[in-house]
């Protein structure tokens, strides 16, 4: 049986995860916690919110930088 994570519990796993990787993935996400994308997609949002990282498509990055500076860099490399 598996033990139950709490929300807060598993925000902070996904900043431990981001932390040590730099981006993951929604798919790896709903692998490791045994959730739905939908609820991983809420869980993003909210670290987003918080201004904790930046979400991409399917996934996210670790943003150790304020967020509008993050997603300038991030567009900055997308266009060169």
């Amino acid at each position: 049986m598996k033990k139950k994570v709490f929300r807060e519990e598993r925000l902070h796993m996904i900043m431990e995860m981001l932390f040590e990787q730099k981006s993951v993935s929604v798919d790896q996400l709903t692998r490791k916690f045994d959730k739905s994308a939908g609820m991983i997609r809420l869980d993003l949002a909210e670290l987003e919110t918080r201004g904790l990282i930046s979400r991409t498509h399917g996934g996210a990055i670790w943003c150790r930088i304020p967020r509008k500076i993050c997603l300038r860099k991030e567009f900055t490399a997308i266009a060169s």
